[in-house]
């Protein structure tokens, strides 16, 4: 009889052991799951009467975890730019993986899932392409290869010259997700436009989400006593210097992408003579 119920202890015991190892422990959201960013160099000053958008009405939120999807990268890259990853070159440093040929090359992080397009050949006809084109052919791009499927709530316009002028114009386009959810942070669309109206580079740093974990949140009205507390992050500057600009300041509930994670934050956006800027602060209650 002791010997029936040692063993059954220790079958137990094996059990137990091997339940925990196969049970998915989410990482605390006191350690690792708040926004590291870097902070605003200018903080807007908070105003509790601005409008809210978007709010979160019941104190919860999903944080979700980028997923990798190989199959995904290479149907996007066979349809788009017509590469077949399988007849190119392979390299592999650590996560980040490349292809290349004599047309172009791809490169693959298998932790994130993002992925980017160089193409080799940058010479060009015209020698100039002015923003607002360049930002229409980059938009029409990304809607007709389906790479904003929730569109996008903001967007830049950088001008690379090299060492002959214009190399191209960079597009940089900031999705939005859950049919209109603000993302900022790690989480964007770059497509670079040379002076031929040609995409001759594109970062997709995207990738399917995955709800892991739900955190509470603070409301909208709390937002001041959070920046006091934690600070806030730089997020974008999307127009400057527009003298005839109403001064306006709102807020709205969206993520920030830290690389692995959709983090909740609340986005502060004030426009006044000096353009248009953000900060963001943490939604999360500690």
């Amino acid at each position: 009889m002791k010997f029936k119920r040692t063993t059954a202890l220790i079958l137990s015991l094996i059990m137990l052991t091997a339940l925990c190892a196969c049970t998915k422990v989410e990482p605390s959201t006191a350690d690792v799951m708040h926004p590291v960013w870097q902070h605003a160099a200018n903080p807007v000053i908070f105003k509790p009467s601005m409008p809210l958008a978007d709010m979160q009405q019941d104190g919860k939120a999903i944080i979700y975890e980028l997923t990798p999807d190989f199959e995904e990268f290479r149907i996007a890259v066979s349809e788009i730019f017509k590469c077949d990853i399988d007849a190119m070159k392979k390299t592999q440093n650590g996560s980040s993986v490349v292809y290349k040929n004599d047309r172009c090359s791809l490169s693959y992080d298998e932790e994130t899932g993002f992925w980017s397009y160089d193409r080799a050949d940058r010479t060009t006809n015209k020698t100039q392409i002015g923003d607002e084109l360049a930002l229409i052919i980059a938009k029409d791009f990304a809607e007709a290869m389906g790479l904003c499927p929730d569109g996008w709530s903001g967007e830049t316009v950088e001008t690379v010259n090299g060492d002959r002028g214009l190399l191209f114009k960079t597009v940089t386009l900031y999705p939005t997700i859950n049919g209109g959810t603000i993302v900022r942070g790690d989480y964007y669309l770059s497509i670079s436009v040379n002076a031929d109206g040609e995409i001759v580079q594109l970062t997709n740093n995207t990738a399917k989400l995955m709800g892991c974990s739900e955190v509470s949140i603070v409301a909208g009205d709390k937002v001041g006593d959070m920046m006091a507390k934690n600070g806030c992050g730089a997020g974008l500057e999307l127009y400057k210097d527009d003298p005839y600009a109403e001064n306006s300041q709102s807020l709205a509930y969206g993520y920030y992408a830290d690389g692995q994670y959709l983090l909740p934050i609340y986005i502060i956006t004030t426009t006044d003579s000096s353009g248009t800027r953000e900060v963001l602060v943490d939604a999360q209650a500690f």
